[in-house]
């Protein structure tokens, strides 16, 4: 329907995002975070230049295993980037 996402994975050894997905106005993402690693979604509606800021949406702390994480979000508006970092 005209939306646009974006996955970014950034750190020293990034996430494997493994699964993303629009349904309705909910976003989910599936990953396979490391153990010992915690890890920060962040969201951003535009990527143009350099203004902005990404904000954090939600924090995973580390475990002691790996493990697979599915993280839900509400989408605002038609355009919408993401990010996963490692902390």
């Amino acid at each position: 329907d005209g939306e646009v996402f974006r996955i970014m994975a950034e750190g020293s050894t990034p996430a494997r995002v493994s699964a993303f997905q629009a349904e309705g106005n909910q976003f989910i993402i599936r990953f396979d975070a490391v153990a010992g690693q915690s890890y920060a979604l962040e969201s951003r509606n535009s990527l143009g230049g350099r203004s902005g800021t990404w904000t954090n949406e939600q924090v995973i702390a580390s475990a002691a295993t790996n493990r697979t994480i599915n993280i839900t979000n509400t989408l605002t508006g038609t355009e919408r980037y993401f990010r996963l970092r490692n902390e």
